[in-house]
Parts: C-alpha cells; structure tokens; sequence
C-alpha cells in the first residue's frame, strides 16, 4: 500500500493537513536552510566581495535542493524579486547582480532586495518566512484544497509558528539541511 499522505490530494485534505504541511515547511526546510542562506547572503552584502558572498549561497541552494521543481521554483521566484528590485534601485546592486546570477535563488535575491528596500534583518526574516507560508495556503485555497475559513485558521497558526521559530536564532556556521519528502514527493508528481 502507498502512504496515505503521499500526494498534494491525500497530504492536505483539510485544515489540519494544511497546517502540518505549513509546518513541516517552516521547520523542515525554511528555519534550517532557506533562513541561514538569507541570513548568509545578508551578512556577505557588508563585505567587500559581496557578489562572490552571494553566489556562495546561491550554488549552495542549488546543490541542496535535490528536487527539480523545487530548484526552479526558488529560481524563477528569486529572478522575479531580482527583476522588481533591479527596477525599484536603478543602480543598485539588485540591477548589478541579476545578471551575474548563476542561478537566482529566492533565499538569496530576499536578501538583496529586502536590504535595498531598506529592512533589517528580523524584518526579512520575517517577511522571508511570512512569504512560504502564504504561498502554501494560498496554493491550498486555490486548489479547492481548503475553504477560506480553513486558510485563515492555517494562516494564524503559521504566525504562531513563525514567531516560535524566529525566536530560535540559527547559529551562523550552523549546518544547511532540508527534510521535506512529502512535500518534494507531492511537488515531483506535480
């Protein structure tokens, strides 16, 4: 027999699912990985060598990453906040660095776009994480997945969730790490 939960259909099929799903994605991917690659990324604009800082974090997303779909995702997401910053701060290093890109990883281009938007850190940080968990329930709801009433529970306790997890403040030589198979397997099969 197939796991019950393999699949977007029989891994969220109510409230609850989602806010699993949600979870499994704050904790099991963003606190682990795509936060301390902000994070990184952030901390190598206030260098020198900052495009070399930046495409140490974006190759690292790229070799963690081991789904296709998720990897185009984070680069398709990632050149489109890019493009909007690039546009935003003629001139700045959004525009210099969107073409230098070797990838474009969402976790990176947050912190470039969000530091030249003017946040500091906990406000990217915040948005970053705020961003994944609306994206997830808004696919849920969009998908017949979920009704409205459900997206909004789940929206509250990703917020609950969220605030947890920026409380808990990654090391910064901490180890990048993903573990998500329901959501890769669900993702994979489209």
């Amino acid at each position: 027999d197939a796991p019950a939960s393999v699949g977007c259909n029989r891994l969220i099929r109510d409230g609850a699912g989602l806010n699993a799903a949600v979870a499994e994605h704050l904790e099991m991917r963003w606190q682990v990985m795509d936060r301390i690659l902000l994070r990184r990324a952030w901390a190598g604009l206030c260098g020198e060598d900052w495009r070399a800082a930046l495409a140490r974090q974006d190759a690292e997303c790229e070799a963690l990453t081991p789904v296709a779909e998720m990897r185009e995702g984070s680069r398709r997401a990632g050149r489109a906040l890019l493009g909007i910053a690039a546009r935003r701060f003629p001139g700045g290093r959004a525009a210099l660095w969107r073409g230098e890109a070797p990838h474009g990883h969402l976790p990176v281009a947050q912190a470039l776009a969000w530091r030249e938007a003017g946040l500091d850190l906990a406000g990217a940080e915040l948005l970053s994480g705020w961003t994944l968990a609306t994206g997830l329930v808004s696919a849920a709801l969009r998908l017949g997945l979920v009704g409205h009433v459900d997206a909004q529970a789940s929206l509250d306790a990703a917020r609950s969730r969220l605030s947890q997890l920026l409380a808990d403040e990654p090391a910064p030589d901490a180890e990048l790490w993903s573990f998500t198979p329901l959501i890769d397997i669900a993702v994979a099969r489209g």
